[in-house]
């Protein structure tokens, strides 16, 4: 028989046959393997699912701890004692009596939902590796131990289908993707009768997507059916937080009762700077640069040589994605749905208006000075590569000088693009863009007329 305290799980584990077979090489060939990634990705369910399958690798067994009721650091050793009901003598710690009973065990630790306790977890973990050496941990938290010896290993969203996808539909093929698995197999929970079909394809790609894969979101989305189609729920989730959650998975789930909760945890964690740039960096609609962060997110409390550290960490906390593989410049973006919490925080600080101010200035200012550059350079691919890399950030800054009537700002946008525009074949944008700041102008102008008064003969 084998020990182990795992629960049993109510619900079946859908795909990610790579991460999978991935991580448990890790636990069988490093001794420390921590499960990084943002809230409700899945982390827990991934762990557990590992400790099932390799459950006959270890004698003394799988044991699971979760941190998620523990508040205080200094208990960290007796919550872990509890696992295993022993008890201390009276001139003995819970530290000595868990090191103790540990150093012999070839056993598997998961340590779940460290980050709320990461430096007196790292201190025990570091204290137990050392002390007994058949011990294997994996650990699940939303930031690194940062302890020698420790394994990385980031847990993404669940496997996306492309938008191309939904207009070749193929209902045989269709939930070959672990999202739309996943989506599919909790509606029918909900409505055994659910189907994908021709009608509800484009929404349920849609809904995968903005949610970002992340399955603690498409079980939410997926328990709406029971009053929702996928084309209602898939237009409203501009208003997600409040769609999202489900009485009929509060039963079966933890601290994670809503997509707000899971973001909260994250966000209550962070110093009030971190707090602070993650909010800002939700003006950028399409990712991010360093530099970009840099120009956009200072200011108030926050310096330019500040910012790399603080968005480190925010990396480091699974809250902002760093994209640096196969490219000269590292980018950074935010998924969806934590977008759309930052921007929240942003409204709510009292800081959206003056932030889309700053993001505007910034690429008026910055797209003056890399177009001039590319006019004068020999060597143009490196300014051509960021104004492409950029484009979106600048259409966004477009939109924001139309919207808040900043029309001179908008002009400057077009005039300097015009010609960029023009040779990448975008001469309907370039045209677009002239005449709505035409248009805007004109409109002002107008509101700002008034007519003379003519006197009446009597």
């Amino acid at each position: 028989m084998t020990l182990t305290n795992l629960p049993v799980q109510l619900t079946s584990f859908i795909g990610r046959e790579r991460e999978l077979d991935e991580v448990k090489l890790l636990v069988s060939t490093s001794r420390l393997v921590t499960l990084t990634g943002a809230g409700g990705c899945g982390k827990t369910r991934l762990a557990i699912q590992i400790g099932n399958m390799i459950s006959d690798a270890f004698a003394d067994g799988i044991w699971l701890v979760d941190f998620v009721p523990l508040r205080e650091p200094e208990l960290v050793p007796q919550h872990v004692i509890q696992t295993f009901n022993l008890h201390p003598s009276s001139n003995q710690s819970f530290n000595e009596l868990l090191l103790n009973f540990a150093r012999s065990k070839q056993m598997l630790l998961i340590l779940d939902n460290c980050e709320h306790l990461i430096a007196a977890i790292a201190r025990l973990v570091q204290q137990l590796l050392t002390a007994a050496t058949a011990l294997h941990i994996l650990a699940t938290s939303r930031q690194p131990l940062t302890i020698s010896g420790e394994i990385l290993y980031q847990v993404q969203g669940l496997e996306l289908p492309s938008l191309d996808s939904a207009t070749a539909f193929d209902p045989q093929d269709f939930t070959q993707y672990d999202a739309v698995h996943l989506f599919v197999e909790r509606a029918r929970a909900i409505s055994p009768h659910f189907t994908i079909t021709p009608e509800n394809t484009t929404a349920i790609v849609e809904i995968c997507r903005r949610l970002d894969g992340i399955p603690l979101a498409l079980e939410l989305a997926s328990a709406r059916l029971n009053i929702l189609t996928p084309q209602q729920i898939a237009t409203r989730l501009d208003d997600r937080f409040a769609l999202l959650i489900s009485d009929q998975l509060i039963a079966v789930m933890t601290h994670h009762q809503t997509l707000r909760a899971a973001i909260n945890w994250s966000h209550n964690l962070l110093r009030a700077e971190e707090q602070t740039l993650l909010r800002r960096l939700a003006v950028f609609d399409a990712g991010f640069s360093l530099d970009t962060a840099e120009g956009v997110g200072t200011g108030d409390g926050i310096t330019s040589d500040h910012t790399l550290d603080l968005l480190s960490s925010l990396v480091d906390k699974s809250l902002v994605i760093a994209e640096t593989t196969g490219r000269a410049e590292a980018r950074y973006r935010l998924l969806e749905t934590i977008r759309e919490y930052a921007l929240e925080k942003l409204k709510e600080a009292g800081e959206f208006k003056q932030l889309r101010d700053h993001h505007l200035d910034f690429f008026v200012v910055r797209t003056e000075e890399i177009v001039s550059k590319l006019q004068s350079s020999s060597y143009p691919s490196l300014w051509l590569n960021w104004l492409d890399s950029e484009l979106d950030n600048i259409r966004s800054a477009l939109e924001w000088a139309l919207e808040s009537r900043q029309i001179e700002l908008g002009l400057r946008i077009v005039i300097t693009l015009f010609d960029f525009w023009i040779s990448h074949g975008s001469i309907s944008e370039a045209a677009t863009g002239m005449n709505d700041c035409w248009r805007k102008q004109m409109s002002r102008y107008q509101s700002c007329y008034v007519p003379a008064q003519t006197s009446t003969p009597e």
